[in-house]
This record gives structure tokens, C-alpha cells and sequence, in this order.
């Protein structure tokens, strides 16, 4: 489902669908291929969303999976909150 979102029914082109008798529809991509194309839509969705006043946080808000344990997630969102109200830096969410 694409909930009115056209980019996520995006399928880049190293995708593979496959099916086997009596499973589910499987797709794979490669990690690394999909890191790149999931930083390169995070490099022009982010910002988009932040203009609109959207601060998109967390393991699954923020898409950063490497980052995105409990402590990490709940740390975005009073990042978040200190740089709306006070205009601080966000850290956790721009690190690497």
C-alpha cells in the first residue's frame, strides 16, 4: 500500500521479486543498494518534511536503523523538541 505516497511504490531496478510454490511474494535488494537509494530519498524527503513543520524521528520516523534502539529514538525526539523551542542542535539524528 502507498497511503497517497507515489515514492514508496518506487522499485529500483537491482530489485528482485521472486516466488516460491506455496509462499509469500519475496523481493530482495542488496543492503548496500538499498542504503544508497534509502540515504539518496532521506536527502530530499527529510528536508521537505521539515519545511512543511514535520520532524520525522525516530527508528522508524527517521529511517536510520543503525542508530535506531530505544535510547537513541526517544533522544531524536528531545532533540527535536530542544531545536523547535530553543533552536538547539540536533545531534543523534545528523550523526552518522
Amino acid at each position: 500500500m502507498c497511503f497517497g505516497f507515489r515514492p514508496c511504490c518506487f522499485r529500483p531496478s537491482n530489485t528482485r521479486t521472486t516466488r516460491s510454490p506455496g509462499s509469500e511474494v519475496s523481493t530482495s535488494i542488496s543492503s548496500a543498494s538499498q542504503e544508497i537509494d534509502r540515504d539518496w530519498a532521506l536527502a530530499i524527503l527529510q528536508p521537505a518534511l521539515m519545511q512543511q513543520g514535520i520532524y520525522s524521528r525516530g527508528r522508524f520516523g527517521a529511517w536510520r536503523y543503525e542508530i535506531g534502539n530505544m535510547d537513541h529514538s526517544v533522544l531524536m525526539g528531545v532533540e527535536a523538541a530542544n531545536h523547535i523551542v530553543r533552536g538547539e542542535k540536533e545531534l543523534v539524528f545528523y550523526s552518522s
